[in-house]
């Protein structure tokens, strides 16, 4: 498929059944609009959102900012 011939290696979801039920469990403050960008802590809780595009910089400083987040 479409992942596996474009080297995808990481954990992947298809959404079955009703997408409302999908977005509510995500995050009730999403629209369900894409592109959207998730980034969660090792604990499992969403640390922040970015729905629209974002740039690779923009996504690191998210990342940094879980991670020190994670320090305190």
């Amino acid at each position: 498929g479409f992942l596996t011939e474009n080297g995808i290696q990481f954990g992947t979801y298809i959404i079955k059944g009703d997408q409302g039920e999908f977005i509510k469990a995500l995050n009730p403050a999403w629209s369900g609009a894409l592109p959207t960008t998730f980034v969660f802590l090792a604990n499992g809780a969403l640390h922040s959102m970015v729905v629209g595009e974002t740039t690779a910089d923009q996504l690191r400083a998210k990342i940094a900012d879980a991670l020190a987040s994670q320090q305190k």
